[in-house]
């Protein structure tokens, strides 16, 4: 079966109307990586980036060049 949206704009929609689904990924990606899953819980935390404030966005915030090369 087919997905009959974007998963990432899914993903942004539900963070933007939903703050507890954003803190539960978070906290998610926070659990996978104590448990010694940084892959998956990097692959969370991109997601999560990217649906709330956006790599250039963040690494303006922390002074630091953002992973596509910008800022």
């Amino acid at each position: 079966m087919a997905l009959t949206r974007d998963f990432k704009e899914t993903i942004k929609k539900r963070a933007e109307q939903d703050p507890d689904f954003a803190k539960t990924l978070l906290n998610e990606a926070i659990e996978l990586l104590l448990d010694g899953d940084s892959a998956t819980a990097k692959l969370i935390l991109r997601d999560l980036i990217n649906a709330t404030v956006g790599f250039e966005r963040m690494a303006e915030k922390v002074h630091k060049s953002s992973p596509n090369g910008c800022g």
